[in-house]
């Protein structure tokens, strides 16, 4: 039984044909695989694009912006309209009639602003209120037709601030733990929505290429003060859903994917993480376990790094030691000298 119901760390950019199968492999080994799929991706766009004859119907629909009603990128519709939400149940139920066995649909957002400037929605309460709005009204519609069914949402940019309505039990609230407006700190935001009733999830960055291009202690990923904190902290904070996005970046943040699978599936694994590292040196380096421990120290990004120079030259000195460490050793058969010395080129 899973401390969070769903444990997915990602690529961000998708697999490719080399890596599918690996990738799949160590997500079933280390049951880094979700109990429950929920479905939490930027949703409007998709809506609007399949009932695009009623929104050229129905130019009402669109969002008021500048005080001109008009097709935008990225849209939010006017949601004050009955019409638009009553779009976007068909939408959901749709979806549903078309594949019984989904766990969820997503009723995020699409990204960026251009929310609507109608009076209307601005009685509706916030942009958080107004998304909260639609997701709980699509979140009775399919619970009356199919029971049990979740709708996704996050609490990330202009849409991340607590909202005053009270939220729907059947809708999950995957807060982000970047992007964030409003002037909240991330645990006054996911107190927030707990307290309007949010069934929690933590939407994550382990890794983004754009942000810290694989490099060593650059990503959460390989931060293991962040993930010994962090983890536990949001279950304890009523977080039942992890999705951590990532990179295939298994050099520097492979130790730090791996006691994060641990924990999600069981969040008092924090108790021994040093256990847990021990164990992984000395099944991944066996006899070059020491030197690669504090190679690995060089990649956790919780320690201080003064020079990135100074960081790289104690890396490729303590490879070097590996390797002559393992070249002398002869416990070792030569499949398992084969395997350690694939790790360490």
């Amino acid at each position: 039984s899973p401390d969070y119901l769903a444990r997915r760390i990602w690529y961000g950019y998708g697999t490719w044909d080399y890596n599918v199968e690996p990738y799949r492999q160590w997500c079933a080994k280390n049951r880094c695989v979700p109990g429950i799929q929920l479905s939490t991706g930027h949703a409007y766009d998709g809506v609007v694009k399949a009932a695009r004859k009623e929104f050229e119907s129905h130019p009402e629909y669109w969002p008021l912006l500048n005080g001109e009603r008009k097709p935008v990128v990225n849209p939010k519709p006017c949601l004050s309209n009955p019409a638009v939400r009553r779009l976007f149940v068909l939408d959901a139920l749709a979806k549903f009639e078309q594949d019984s066995s989904i766990d969820s649909v997503s009723m995020d957002p699409s990204d960026g602003g251009g929310w609507c400037e109608c009076d209307a929605c601005a009685k509706l309460g916030s942009v958080s209120d107004q998304a909260v709005t639609l997701a709980n009204e699509v979140a009775v519609a399919i619970n009356k037709r199919h029971p049990g069914k979740l709708v996704g949402m996050y609490a990330y940019n202009y849409h991340s601030p607590p909202p005053k309505v009270r939220v729907h039990p059947q809708v999950v609230i995957s807060v982000a733990t970047s992007f964030l407006k409003g002037g909240l700190r991330l645990e006054e935001i996911i107190s927030g929505w707990k307290e309007r009733g949010a069934t929690l999830g933590i939407r994550e960055y382990y890794g983004v290429n754009v942000w810290d291009r694989d490099l060593p202690a650059a990503a959460r990923g390989g931060n293991i003060e962040y993930l010994v904190g962090s983890i536990p902290g949001f279950h304890a904070s009523g977080a039942k859903f992890m999705s951590a996005e990532s990179s295939d970046n298994w050099g520097p943040n492979g130790l730090g994917y791996y006691l994060a699978s641990r924990m999600l599936w069981d969040v008092s694994e924090v108790d021994q993480i040093e256990v847990l590292i021990e164990d992984f040196l000395s099944r991944c380096f066996g006899p070059a376990k020491d030197a690669m421990q504090e190679f690995y120290l060089q990649l956790d990004s919780s320690h201080q790094h003064l020079d990135f120079n100074d960081q790289l030259g104690r890396m490729f000195r303590l490879l070097d030691a590996a390797m002559q460490i393992l070249s002398n050793d002869r416990s070792l058969d030569s499949r398992q000298r084969q395997q350690i010395e694939r790790r360490l080129s």
